[in-house]
């Protein structure tokens, strides 16, 4: 158990670095990433703390009918960080554009 724990967690930091510090005086960009793995998909959102973020992320996946298995939250001075780990349900499956193009709009406007 230990070793899949450390093993996803390699994973997670290889296909996600961490990010650079970001000063509380610049704006905060929107940056969405995504990684599709058949029906397995590793999203993470860096934006704006500010009119609630972490609701629209979890809002805009239960509206895409995708099932969250694991999800986290971290917030650094004005900078939230939202991972997720979803699965496609069998009523859509969407690539990589088309995923992106969607989240975005759904959670596009949290800065």
């Amino acid at each position: 158990m230990n070793v899949q724990f450390h093993f996803n967690f390699m994973v997670v930091l290889l296909l996600f670095p961490l990010a650079a510090p970001v000063s509380a005086t610049f704006p905060v960009e929107l940056i969405l990433s995504l990684k599709i793995i058949g029906w397995d998909v590793m999203i993470r959102v860096q934006c704006s703390k500010n009119h609630h973020p972490g609701a629209r992320f979890m809002e805009a996946l239960k509206e895409l009918d995708l099932e969250v298995n694991h999800a986290s939250l971290s917030v650094v001075n004005d900078l939230m960080i939202q991972q997720a780990t979803v699965k496609m349900m069998g009523s859509q499956f969407f690539n990589h554009d088309q995923l992106k193009v969607a989240l975005m709009a759904k959670v596009g406007d949290c800065h």
